[in-house]
């Protein structure tokens, strides 16, 4: 069941990252629920056990995570009744989906969640990995979190908790009683690879759970921004701590960061329409942009710390659409950032290279 766990965390912190439109350092219930729609992706990287220095309670902190895992995984929110599990899970508002494939196991994983009343709950989640199948139940639905997520926010909520799991022609039932809290215990300023420093909340979350096998705790600590950046510091070394450096299993994601395998094009940025299809990209993605005039013109690709990796384009593009082949397989798995300056305009787009 340690696998069906790291399933539903990589979901979960998906499911949480859905915020956007405001600076200040708050999530709004409005924020999150414009966000969850069908169609959403969000690009997050494979957990690794690093050290971060989580800051302090209160306000004014700088949070500088600037070596983080690649964004490699992608998630989806999915409409509930798209899912083999809506019947069970009737109350949902949407389904966070997920693949999983590495050597030891495939198959596809589900969050369902509710959005309503300004709190987000969790129905439970379901798997068919082989091996693993099965289903989380939580009855009632757990609360997670409440909105608006801003210092000093603070919700808890109990249920009980079923899990059926089939083992080949055996299936197993388990019934343990949760208890969860959250709370929002410090702001300040999140800084990630990309250099760029964006206002965000620390959630604290711990998660009781009670048997007759005995009792376990799950504990996180969750990074949020409202522009969909979010950083989960899974199972830390030490329970409790709230400031300083702290070792645990961390991952990082970002709703939006990547093209959804049903769309043909991102969506098209404000001013001249441009994207990178694929992205994230194993070896090659397309560079393309429609011109609404001739300008002189230059695409540029450089690291998460602007050094020049490659010119595509430099001189005068005539009107209309046009496109680039890139080969990005020479590239380190990572994030990179194309430039595209025409005229007095410039934009930039995050380019994640998967392994």
């Amino acid at each position: 069941m340690a696998h069906s766990t790291s399933i539903y965390r990589a979901c979960l912190l998906a499911s949480l990252l859905w915020a956007t439109g405001s600076t200040a350092q708050t999530i709004t219930f409005a924020d999150f629920a414009a966000t969850v729609q069908p169609g959403t992706v969000v690009m997050a990287s494979e957990s690794a056990r690093i050290e971060l220095d989580i800051g302090t309670p209160g306000s004014g902190n700088q949070w500088v995570f600037s070596y983080l895992p690649a964004l490699s995984t992608q998630t989806s929110i999915l409409a509930p009744a798209a899912t083999p599990f809506a019947a069970e899970f009737s109350g949902a508002t949407h389904v966070t989906y997920g693949e999983v494939a590495d050597t030891d196991f495939q198959g596809e994983a589900w969050v369902y969640q509710a959005l309503r009343d300004t709190r987000l709950s969790q129905l439970g989640s379901a798997s068919n990995v082989p091996g693993l199948e099965g289903k989380l139940v939580y009855s009632p639905a757990l609360v997670v979190l409440e909105f608006p997520l801003e210092l000093g926010r603070a919700v808890s909520s109990s249920a009980l908790a079923t899990t059926t799991t089939t083992l080949g022609t055996t299936t197993i039932t388990l019934a343990d009683s949760v208890h969860a809290e959250s709370v929002v215990d410090a702001t300040g300023q999140l800084i990630l690879p990309d250099g760029i420093s964006r206002p965000a909340v620390r959630v604290r979350s711990t998660r009781v759970f009670r048997s007759l096998s005995g009792t376990t705790v799950m504990e996180d600590i969750s990074f949020l921004t409202s522009d969909g950046y979010g950083v989960s510091l899974e199972e830390p070394d030490s329970t409790g701590v709230t400031e300083g450096r702290v070792t645990g299993d961390v991952r990082w994601a970002h709703s939006g960061g990547g093209t959804n395998v049903h769309q043909a094009h991102e969506a098209a940025s404000e001013g001249i329409p441009w994207g990178v299809y694929p992205n994230p990209v194993r070896t090659n993605t397309t560079l393309w942009l429609d011109m609404p005039s001739a300008e002189s013109a230059r695409i540029e690709l450089t690291d998460i710390l602007g050094r020049r990796l490659a010119t595509v384009f430099d001189g005068v593009l005539a009107p209309g659409p046009h496109e680039w082949s890139i080969d990005a397989s020479g590239y380190p798995p990572g994030v990179y950032i194309w430039t595209v300056r025409a005229g007095a305009w410039s934009a930039s787009r995050l380019m994640h290279r998967s392994r």
